[in-house]
């Protein structure tokens, strides 16, 4: 099955697991390694350039933990935009006139995800306010966590003052406990289900600006064909690729092989839930 449409490859780039954030529905802090890539910003441009040499501008939506704390991040995403489009998941807790207007939106978006234990709500708010040209979807990420889920109508009515949409995340069974709602060993969990209860599923659904089945865990994705490993790729801390972040036991190889390449042909699926690459996915 060879698919005849061509489009830019979009690359999940986990630029490192560390963050200044300890959110009581997250693992990625504790999966710091010393095997994590610790590149100058020369040479991850010289990694850029290749991708971008062989397979034109790419799409890279760069997380973590939390992806501004990498050394040099921001000289790093200055030099990145200039050849690709790029994504930056994060806490904002940084500046935002660090780089705007100085990178031009149509060249950087920010994935904005509000952790009201860790930031006050009005310093979040401006921040978002400011840079809303380049606020990725108009939206601003929560997470569907027990503490929080009663606040999620008011943090919705207030973000859509500055017409900006809530996106609610399902917490799934990756890195976290359900009996006691605290976090577990990353390598024992799963992933592959949500957790949260009826009621608390029913406030995400009511409030949650996109209704993906599958991101939802309505929809399975297993057994169908996916265009991640051809059109979509992850990167993780040490450089591991693999096709999405449902198959981190499946190795494409690693962003320094020079002769890395992307998949010429979709997969099958094999997985229950696809909370993040379901875009990928052939109906």
């Amino acid at each position: 099955m060879k698919s005849t449409v061509q489009y830019p490859k979009r690359i999940g780039w986990t630029i490192a697991y560390e963050c200044n954030y300890r959110c009581p529905y997250c693992f990625v802090w504790r999966d710091a390694s010393e095997k994590d890539l610790k590149l100058s910003v020369q040479e991850w441009i010289e990694i850029w350039d290749r991708i971008y040499l062989q397979y034109g501008s790419c799409f890279i939506d760069i997380s973590g933990g939390e992806p501004t704390l990498y050394p040099d991040f921001f000289v790093l995403l200055k030099a990145l935009t200039k050849k690709h489009k790029c994504i930056i998941s994060t806490n904002f807790s940084w500046d935002p006139k660090i780089i705007i207007p100085e990178i031009s939106k149509e060249n950087l978006q920010i994935f904005a995800t509000f952790h009201p234990k860790f930031i006050d709500f009005n310093e979040f708010y401006n921040k978002v306010k400011y840079s809303k040209d380049y606020i990725q979807d108009s939206l601003v990420a929560y997470v569907g966590h027990k503490e929080q889920i009663q606040n999620i109508p008011f943090y919705k009515k207030e973000f859509q003052k500055i017409n900006i949409n809530l996106l609610v995340h399902p917490l799934r069974d990756e890195g976290f406990d359900i009996e006691d709602n605290t976090i577990k060993n990353t390598h024992t969990s799963k992933g592959q289900k949500i957790i949260n209860d009826e009621e608390d599923k029913n406030i995400i659904i009511e409030n949650t600006t996109e209704l993906n089945e599958y991101r939802l865990g309505v929809k399975s994705p297993k057994g169908k064909m996916c265009r991640s490993g051809m059109d979509s790729i992850c990167i993780w801390p040490d450089g591991i690729i693999n096709r999405c972040t449902r198959y981190r036991d499946e190795v494409l190889g690693n962003i320094q092989d020079i002769n890395f390449k992307f998949s010429d042909l979709p997969n099958v699926c094999n997985k229950d839930l696809c909370p993040i690459e379901y875009r990928m996915i052939i109906e």
